[in-house]
């Protein structure tokens, strides 16, 4: 089957749903196709978040605490991780992700392999790897539900398996914490048109599965920069946490 090997956190980021575009200076052969999507060897540098900028540290660390992606340290390399369908290729994608001057490969249907197939050493180009594309192994697309705000209450849903690394974090939260939400504009849903936050009244942090849940009352909503000397930081959405709700 095709197969096309991809740095990470990109690969990751095709696979989740995220990234819908591919730029290259080639295109497929065949349009559509189907292929799998091949995790380089190359690890993320520890200097990443300085060369990915704000914006896109943002969108990767919320991709990873709303469990979309594995979290960062954990982004599996040397590794079949996931298949998507290429639908087309395009020039004038308004996509986030396109690259002027880029054949704009359009991406649907990503799906991640309950299980990443390892130790896979990539190559140029589209490459071949021995697996019938009418028989792949399992796997799943990501269920990527956006923040929304309801009755003035900011609703969080993540992943079951992110809630699960993350619930005992959660239960630690009391009256008169900040608790932190990278910013990415995945959390524009509280940003109001002339820029001011909305004054949402509470937050609920839930799993998809509905059985865990996070609730409290927000006594204040905000953006917190920690150092806004450097241009590297990553902004925050802080909400100051009220009384515990049931």
């Amino acid at each position: 089957m095709k197969t096309l090997s991809i740095r990470q956190p990109w690969a990751s980021l095709i696979c989740c749903g995220m990234k819908d575009i591919e730029n290259r200076t080639w295109k497929p052969a065949q349009l559509p196709c189907r292929i799998l999507i091949h995790a380089s060897s190359a690890k993320l540098p520890k200097s990443w978040v300085k060369k990915a900028g704000p914006t896109l540290t943002g969108k990767l660390l919320c991709a990873a605490d709303f469990g979309w992606i594995p979290p960062v340290e954990e982004l599996p390399t040397s590794a079949i991780i996931g298949y998507v369908d290429v639908v087309g290729v395009t020039t004038d994608s308004e996509s986030m992700w396109a690259e002027e001057e880029c054949l704009q490969w359009q991406l649907e249907n990503a799906h991640v392999f309950e299980v990443p197939i390892c130790n896979v050493k990539g190559k140029l180009n589209l490459f071949e790897y021995d697996l019938d594309e009418n028989n792949l192994p399992p796997a799943h697309q990501i269920n990527r539900i956006s923040p929304q705000i309801k009755n003035d209450t900011f609703i969080l849903t993540i992943t079951d398996k992110a809630m699960d690394l993350q619930w005992e974090n959660y239960q630690q939260f009391m009256e008169g914490d900040d608790m932190l939400f990278y910013d990415s504009d995945e959390m524009d849903v509280l940003v109001q048109e002339d820029d001011s936050f909305y004054p949402v009244k509470a937050i609920r942090i839930q799993n998809e599965s509905g059985t865990k849940v996070v609730h409290f009352e927000v006594t204040e909503c905000g953006c917190y920069i920690e150092d806004e000397s450097t241009e590297d930081e990553v902004p925050s959405v802080v909400f100051r946490l009220g009384k515990k709700l049931l």
